[in-house]
């Protein structure tokens, strides 16, 4: 049976555990930390048939548009995946099936739902809003999200003008991935759709893109069989010549709230993308063998 742990707070500290070391809150700062056997945390192991009893009061409302992209641009690239709710934040994190883009999406919402985690399918859940809000048939205003048990199935309800629909939780057996720590010799900051646009340029000759930097300024290259497309110095950079070639499939589906966009690669190395909310995009590069 799955255990969750819940730990009492420490004099004036809040204890958390995140899967590696117990760590102390106070305020906003981490003031304090200890080891799995730290004889100073208390813990009580309770189960998550009960855990989830007691999520039945929970509900949280998110803004229509923002879920709806929320679950949109995640499922582009995942079918399924972890929603995780910690302080009016949910995000999801996931690698798509091939193991070549990384994604990391998140959305505000209101409620007392805090550190829940929950499996669910995307492609049903992106399929029942995209018909919900099709030509207009339902207003794009507030979502309520509850859960329940109904019999021994855990399920997440959703509801709206629309009414209320119903999803069956999922049990992954996949951790959340991890965003990876970088480091890129390249970047910069650009609007994403200036970004976007020299991609679909390069769309039409060829499937790969190649990003380069050439006498400190920023470019992107695309050849075809016979066709070739270049553009140089698009934006300014402070970088040593360098490039690096990526999949214009993936690079087509990107998606991000905000049009700033921080832009980071390198010679062979993965390209990462980065809003101002910290929504990130990871894409491995495509390394041609001589």
């Amino acid at each position: 049976m799955i255990k969750i742990v819940q730990v009492n707070e420490h004099k004036d500290f809040k204890i958390h555990y995140d899967d590696k070391q117990f760590y102390a809150l106070k305020g906003k700062n981490k003031e304090k930390f200890y080891t799995a056997s730290s004889e100073k945390v208390v813990m009580e192991s309770i189960d998550a048939d009960q855990q989830k009893k007691n999520l039945k009061k929970a509900k949280i409302t998110l803004d229509g548009l923002e879920f709806k992209q929320f679950v949109q641009s995640s499922n582009e690239f995942l079918s399924e995946g972890h929603l995780y709710f910690e302080k009016g934040v949910l995000r999801i994190i996931g690698m798509d099936p091939a193991n070549i883009a990384l994604i990391k999406r998140t959305v505000k919402y209101k409620g007392s739902l805090d550190f829940w985690e929950v499996g669910v399918n995307l492609n049903n859940l992106h399929s029942f809003l995209k018909r919900a809000y099709k030509r207009g048939m339902f207003k794009l205003d507030k979502i309520t999200l509850r859960f329940d048990m109904e019999g021994d199935t855990f399920y997440m309800f959703l509801g709206n003008e629309f009414g209320e629909i119903r999803f069956p939780t999922l049990e992954l057996e996949e951790k959340e991935a991890k965003v990876p720590t970088l480091k890129h010799a390249v970047t910069f900051s650009m609007q994403l759709s200036e970004f976007k646009k020299y991609v679909e340029m390069c769309d039409i000759v060829a499937e790969s893109v190649t990003f380069f930097v050439k006498n400190n300024a920023f470019g992107v290259r695309a050849e075809g069989d016979l066709t070739r497309y270049n553009k140089e110095g698009i934006i300014k950079v402070k970088a040593d010549d360098c490039e690096s070639k990526y999949s214009i499939e993936y690079l087509r589906k990107i998606f991000f709230y905000t049009d700033n966009i921080q832009v980071n690669f390198h010679k062979d190395f993965p390209l990462k993308l980065v809003d101002d909310d910290g929504n990130t995009f990871i894409l491995a590069p495509r390394v041609e063998n001589d």
